[in-house]
């Protein structure tokens, strides 16, 4: 009888101390405290390609950052807790080499005078890939020379700057140190491709983007002025496209066949009462005049 009641005893102990574990590990489970890194991510549009990156940013709080928190010659997760990763939707350039479309970490190594920053085909990591480093998993890599700055920047930044239809910058700005990455896209044959295949029953729009195209980066003014005529025989009263009409016109060096088109823009925008187009057309016309 004293056997089965220790027995019934010592089960109720049990009972109530595996209850009192799970009570307590649902108070931590919600518990939430702030992290010291918390994460971020930025998406960016490179010409036709989407660039993503998910980091965590640390921040400074008094230390030595580089050379110290962060050692010199050392592998870097650019960023804190898990790698740092970026994505393309396209295939791109870095470091003049071409990276197919897909998700990679981003490492860096830093040094006083140089930063090499690599593209790892293992992103799947938490931190760097320590003792695990594989040299041929490296996808990319550039060499760049870091920049100080002022004032510091406390919390680890990655953006992007110097937007073209081809190119940014990538840029990585922690303390006093900035580092630009270029990465660039092979946006004209996508654009070129796609051109091709509007040509064969174009709209007004897609004249006017073509020729917008060829015009902003300088390809055949002559073949942007066609489309953009063609663009204004089918809308011939958007201001919009009458404009851009008198801007190859005038990059031609056909200044009165400009000032005539830009006049004709003119007054279509003040009856759409956009202020923008208006300032813009008549100092347009004030300059062309001068010619």
């Amino acid at each position: 009888m004293l056997t089965i009641l220790f027995k019934s005893f010592n089960m109720k102990k049990i009972l109530t101390s595996a209850l009192a574990m799970f009570l307590l590990n649902i108070c931590f489970a919600q518990l939430k405290t702030p992290n010291p890194s918390p994460k971020s991510s930025i998406s960016q549009t490179v010409g036709l390609t989407n660039i993503n990156v998910s980091y965590s940013r640390p921040s400074v709080k008094g230390r030595v950052i580089f050379g110290d928190l962060v050692p010199y010659g050392k592998i870097w997760r650019t960023g804190a807790n898990a790698a740092t990763v970026i994505e393309f939707s396209t295939a791109i350039t870095f470091g003049n080499k071409e990276v197919k479309a897909g998700k990679y970490a981003l490492y860096s190594i830093p040094e006083v005078d140089q930063w090499k920053v690599f593209l790892y085909r293992e992103h799947q990591l938490w931190g760097d890939p320590g003792k695990n480093y594989d040299a041929s998993k490296v996808v990319a890599e550039t060499i760049v020379k870091p920049e100080t700055i002022s004032p510091k920047i406390e919390t680890f930044l990655i953006s992007f700057d110097n937007i073209r239809n081809d190119e940014a910058m990538l840029t990585l700005a922690w303390d006093n140190v900035l580092v630009k990455v270029p990465i660039k896209v092979n946006t004209r044959s996508a654009v070129m491709e796609s051109i091709g295949k509007a040509m064969n029953g174009p709209t007004a729009s897609e004249y006017h983007r073509a020729a917008n195209y060829y015009y902003e980066e300088n390809i055949d003014l002559n073949k942007a002025l066609e489309w953009s005529t063609k663009a204004v025989e089918q809308n011939p009263n958007a201001y919009w496209i009458l404009k851009l009409k008198s801007d190859i016109e005038a990059a031609l060096k056909n200044y009165k066949e400009a000032i005539k088109t830009a006049e004709k823009a003119l007054e279509s925008a003040k009856k759409a009462g956009n202020e923008g187009y208006i300032k813009a057309l008549e100092n347009n016309i004030k300059d062309w005049k001068k010619k």
